[in-house]
């Protein structure tokens, strides 16, 4: 009881006051899915925001793991002083089991996503719902921004670009405007028909850890349908400041697999999905997972890489030569992987280790311009004796590289030495009173 009365604490006493007047709804117009995994710091703004809709008309479906915590807690406060939220309490498996759990309960004639540790605008069921009315739309989709949980707001980076590109106030498909295929997958900035997605079954893979599941989700809402409407307004607040999303904690193994199960659910369609649908996909794929090879800190293992050749050999090398998504650079990476992986990976990896190394031979050389600071003599020296016996710097470039690069850091070192004494010496005779 003492838990209960907390939370109702840190619950804002105008959305405590809307709560209590809500009635429960038979044909709810939007039914809202918050599928939650402890995010409890974050859970009480985002139901805030969704409880007090400018549409009451809603249902609002909260799908945890069953788990006895605080979020558990949250929840049940809510469902107690709201009817129209379902909360089952169910072991699901991750985020997509969550999602399908909420397709299977609800009752909306449209259907929202709000992931747990996000904020949506009082008026985004409201003015999404009519809009789909107006239009007739299967799939409704808006821009969003990101949001650092205080009050830094930046709107996404694709927002003009779709304005510009995308019909105003008309219906349209992916495989005539395709630059959502194109953009952040950003499925909970949308609104979606519930009868389009059970006709097409079109639900969420099941992963464990549920690690970007929305990569096939996104491309199943946009490829059936010719029924897709682009809202040009914000509504959906993305938090940037949840240290344990899987936005921060990018996981290359997890979404190798995402596209994996891409490739082989879509490639079925044949030449429809390659000629329309992979030639706008193969950016978004190139971004997550085969241009993480130029990312210094990363380092793939055969299993990884085994899947990375396998996902980049479904797409024709004539997709990637004439697709206007991707740019000469992007297109020559791919090109230069898919004719030989590992010779790719290596020149790319050898690449990082030379440029680290003029990145230090840089620093060496600014330390020892610096002739009035013996700090920075000794910065020098150091610096040279620790490239000097980073052996795995060294030998992974090659053995005449590998000899070259040696030889010159020696002389390097002993420059530096040299240099130094000649500075001591000189201060001595400074000191001294004797001018050299």
């Amino acid at each position: 009881m003492k838990d209960m009365e907390n939370i109702k604490m840190i619950t804002r006493e105008a959305s405590y006051d809307s709560i209590i007047s809500h009635k429960k709804i038979e044909n709810p117009k939007v039914s809202v899915i918050v599928p939650v995994y402890k995010v409890d710091r974050f859970l009480v703004p985002c139901l805030d925001s969704i409880v007090n809709q400018s549409l009451e008309e809603i249902e609002i479906i909260i799908v945890d793991e069953g788990d006895h915590d605080r979020c558990r807690e949250i929840i049940d406060y809510y469902e107690s002083i709201d009817p129209r939220i379902i909360a089952p309490h169910e072991k699901n498996g991750g985020y997509g089991a969550s999602c399908n759990k909420g397709f299977d309960l609800a009752k909306g004639e449209y259907i929202a996503i709000v992931e747990s540790d996000d904020m949506i605008e009082t008026s985004m069921c409201e003015e999404m719902y009519a809009y789909a009315k107006k239009l007739g739309a299967d799939v409704v989709k808006t821009p969003f921004c990101y949001w650092n949980g205080e009050d830094g707001k930046d709107d996404c980076e694709y927002r003009y670009e779709v304005a510009q590109q995308c019909p105003k106030d008309k219906l349209f498909s992916a495989r005539q405007f395709d630059i959502l295929l194109k953009i952040h997958a950003s499925l909970w900035a949308g609104l979606y028909r519930a009868d389009y997605l059970k006709k097409n079954n079109i639900r969420f893979i099941e992963a464990k850890g549920g690690a970007y599941v929305d990569v096939g989700f996104r491309i199943d809402t946009l490829i059936h349908t010719d029924k897709i409407a682009w809202l040009d307004k914000i509504f959906y607040l993305y938090r940037t400041n949840n240290e344990d999303s899987t936005t921060n904690k990018f996981n290359i193994t997890a979404m190798l697999m995402r596209w994996k199960e891409v490739h082989a659910k879509f490639s079925a369609l044949g030449d429809d999905y390659k000629n329309y649908y992979e030639a706008a996909l193969v950016r978004d794929e190139y971004l997550n997972t085969l241009s993480y090879i130029n990312h210094s800190d990363i380092f793939f293992t055969k299993e990884q890489m085994d899947m990375l050749i396998d996902n980049f050999n479904h797409i024709d090398e004539e997709i990637v030569k004439t697709t206007r998504a991707l740019n000469d650079n992007e297109k020559n990476e791919i090109l230069s992987f898919k004719r030989n992986p590992i010779r790719h990976y290596k020149k790319i990896k050898r690449k990082i280790k030379a440029k680290k190394l003029y990145s230090y031979f840089n620093k060496c050389s600014h330390f020892l311009r610096q002739e009035n600071n013996i700090k920075f003599e000794i910065a020098a020296i150091f610096c040279a004796m620790l490239i000097l016996f980073d052996s795995n710097k060294i030998i992974y470039m090659g053995p005449f590289w590998g000899m070259f690069f040696t030889c010159l850091l020696i002389v390097f070192s002993f420059i530096s030495i040299v240099s130094y004494m000649v500075f001591v010496v000189k201060i001595a005779i400074d000191k001294i009173g004797v001018n050299l």
